[in-house]
C-alpha cells in the first residue's frame, strides 16, 4: 500500500520519492504538487525551472511570491503513477491530490487543506473512494463545530450595516488570499468601501476561471469613514472610531472579546473532516496538521485504522 511520509521538506510517498507534496523547505527534487498558496504550504525559496503541479491561480501567485520561473503541470503521468488534481473547497484555486500507482492501481488523495462547505460560488470539496487518506486535521477535535453559513453572514451583514450607520470606521481583518476573495463574493461585499492594495494584487492574480473580482476601490489609506478590507496586520494610519471585525473559525475559542468575531472558516469543522473520512472509505488514514493525533484518536473510536503523519526524516533522500 502506497506509505507516506513527512519529513522536513514536504510529504513524500515512499513508493515515489521524486514527488514532494506542499513542500515547506527548498524541495531537492524538481518536482513538487502545491495545493494552494498559502506561505505553510510552499517553501519561501525553490529552484529555477521546477515542475510545479497546481491550478493556474495557484502557480501564478506562487511564482509572484517566490519570484522565479517554474515550469507549470495540471497533471503527472509517468510509468509508475498519475496525479490528477480536483478541488479542495478551501480557496479559489485550491486542490487536493489524487495519485494513482500504475503497478498495483492503489490511489492515495492527499487533501491539502481542505473544506466540504460551499461557500458564496465556491464550491466545497467533493469526496472519493481511495485506498489511502491524506487529510488535514486544523478544526479536528470535537468542539470545533461551524454553524450554518449562511446565517452567520446575515448576522454578520446586519452588524457591519449597523456599525457602517452609525458612522463607525469599520476594518475587516482577513488573509490577503483566501478568505479576502471569499468575503468579495460574499453579501458582505456590496457593504465594502475600499480594499487594502496588497489584496487587489493577489486578485489580479487568480485565473478568471477560479475568481473574477468586484469592482471595489482600492485604499492604501483609510482617512474616511466607511467599510474596509484590510489584511490582518495592516499598517496603521492613526485611526480612531474604528470597530475591527475579523471572520476566522478561531472565533469559537472567543479570544477576541473587545472585537466583532464570526467563525467562518476555510477549513471544514469536525463533523466535515469525519464526513469526507466516511466518504473517502480508505484502508488507511493519516492525519497532519492541527489537531492531527486528536483526530487520528477520535478516527479510531470510529474503527478507522487511522495516524497521525509526523515528521520522521530530515532529508527526502535517507530512505
Amino acid at each position: 500500500m502506497l506509505s507516506p511520509i513527512r519529513t522536513r521538506q514536504g510529504i513524500v510517498i515512499r513508493e515515489i520519492p521524486e514527488l514532494v507534496l506542499d513542500p515547506t523547505r527548498k524541495p531537492a527534487s524538481n518536482i513538487a504538487f502545491i495545493s494552494h498558496p498559502h506561505s505553510d504550504h510552499h517553501p519561501s525559496n525553490i529552484k529555477r525551472g521546477t515542475q510545479l503541479i497546481a491550478s493556474r491561480s495557484t502557480f501564478n501567485i506562487i511564482a509572484y511570491k517566490l519570484k522565479t520561473v517554474l515550469s507549470f503541470l495540471e497533471t503527472l503521468e509517468t510509468d509508475r503513477y498519475s496525479l490528477i488534481q480536483v478541488p479542495s473547497g478551501h480557496m479559489h484555486g485550491s486542490t487536493s491530490a489524487v495519485i494513482r500507482d500504475n503497478e498495483t492501481g492503489e490511489t492515495l488523495i492527499y487533501s491539502g487543506d481542505i473544506n466540504d462547505r460551499e461557500r458564496f460560488g465556491l464550491k466545497g470539496y467533493e469526496s472519493r473512494k481511495a485506498d489511502v487518506l491524506i487529510i488535514e486535521a486544523t478544526y479536528g477535535h470535537p468542539r470545533y463545530l461551524f454553524p450554518d453559513t449562511e446565517e452567520l453572514m446575515f448576522q454578520a451583514y446586519e452588524t457591519i450595516e449597523n456599525l457602517k450607520r452609525i458612522g463607525r470606521r469599520v476594518l475587516i481583518h482577513t488573509y490577503s488570499l483566501g478568505k479576502a476573495q471569499i468575503l468579495l463574493k460574499s453579501p458582505i461585499a456590496e457593504l465594502i468601501d475600499g480594499i487594502h492594495p496588497q489584496i487587489h494584487t493577489y486578485n489580479r492574480l487568480f485565473s478568471p476561471e477560479d475568481f473574477i473580482p468586484p469592482e471595489i476601490p482600492v485604499k492604501s489609506t483609510i482617512d474616511e469613514q466607511g467599510v474596509f478590507l484590510v489584511p490582518k496586520k495592516p499598517s496603521r494610519n492613526n485611526w480612531s472610531n474604528v470597530a475591527n471585525v475579523y471572520f476566522t473559525g478561531w472565533a469559537l475559542n472567543s479570544y477576541r472579546t473587545k472585537s466583532y468575531s464570526f467563525p467562518l472558516s476555510d477549513h471544514a469543522d469536525f463533523h466535515g473532516l469525519l464526513e469526507i473520512v466516511k466518504k473517502t472509505d480508505p484502508e488507511k488514514v493519516y492525519t497532519i496538521y492541527g489537531y492531527h493525533r486528536e483526530f487520528a484518536k477520535e478516527l479510531r473510536k470510529w474503527g478507522y485504522n487511522a495516524e497521525s503523519l509526523e515528521i520522521n526524516q530530515s532529508k527526502i533522500d535517507s530512505f
